[in-house]
């Protein structure tokens, strides 16, 4: 990535103009229990091993996370493991991937709470070094997908957090949206209510929080193959037949309340 971003700033920028990050994937995370220190500290290793892992290289230091290196490092030495430490160090070539992104571009589903424990004692690993369990709280609804809980405000609380944490950036989500598996509802009333609620949540961000939003992408315009569950769960704006050799489309309810909240505002500078 760095060489990508210092080979277009210094070969194409000034002709292009253009923009350059990589995406960023994370959930919110927040401590089961707000009162246990334990809960808290598992929290911040969550975020260290997750987002920080990637963004605190490219926004912070141009190194790894304190956070991360102080838990694989303890790790090492409680197992009796004396050799260089698991997670390198950065040689002087790799630290210039400090300040290689011109925006921070945030893929957010959903959320989860965080629970001291968890780890593999005995064995040297990403587990046993995180020793963090997540937790679904039982009030967030699920949508389509079993690990995708709808939680419009971690977005916002993340948000704020990735401002605090990464020095103001400008911010664009790249990908966020809301599942579909079974029978096909054109009529999806719940995505376009999880639509409305997240936008509701990002504007709050902008105009409460003063974070940098400049731009929000629906994941995704069609029902396309999603990973491991292949066509089986349906993130589109627009459904598609996969019985039909056309592969014909129609664009659900979601599609339509969307397109209308966006040809409104498109222009306007404002954000409800």
């Amino acid at each position: 990535h760095a060489k990508a971003w210092h080979s277009y700033n210094s070969e194409y920028r000034a002709k292009q103009k253009g923009a350059v990050s990589l995406a960023f994937n994370s959930d919110w995370f927040e401590p089961l229990d707000p009162s246990c220190s334990a809960d808290i500290t598992a929290t911040e290793r969550e975020f260290g091993f997750t987002l920080g892992w990637f963004a605190w290289p490219v926004f912070v230091t141009g190194d790894y996370p304190e956070t991360m290196r102080f838990a694989i490092n303890s790790q090492s030495q409680k197992l009796g493991f004396d050799g260089a430490s698991r997670l390198p160090t950065l040689s002087d070539d790799d630290l210039s991937i400090l300040g290689t992104a011109d925006f921070f571009a945030l893929n957010y589903y959903t959320a989860r709470k965080v629970k001291a424990g968890g780890g593999v004692d005995q064995t040297l690993s990403m587990k046993s070094d995180l020793d963090a369990k997540e937790v679904l709280d039982p009030s967030w609804p699920i949508c389509g997908a079993p690990w995708l809980a709808v939680v419009p405000h971690g977005l916002r609380k993340l948000l704020k957090y990735i401002k605090d944490t990464f020095h103001n950036p400008m911010v664009y989500i790249t990908e966020n949206g809301f599942s579909q598996m079974g029978p096909v509802q054109i009529e999806d009333w719940e995505r376009w209510e999880f639509y409305s609620s997240t936008i509701s949540e990002v504007a709050k961000a902008i105009q409460e929080d003063g974070v940098n939003v400049r731009g929000y992408f629906a994941w995704s315009l069609m029902d396309n193959f999603e990973w491991a569950d292949g066509f089986s769960v349906r993130f589109g704006l627009f459904h598609v037949d996969l019985s039909d050799a056309e592969l014909s489309r129609t664009m659900y309810r979601s599609g339509r309340e969307y397109a209308r909240i966006i040809s409104k505002y498109k222009t306007s500078g404002q954000t409800k």
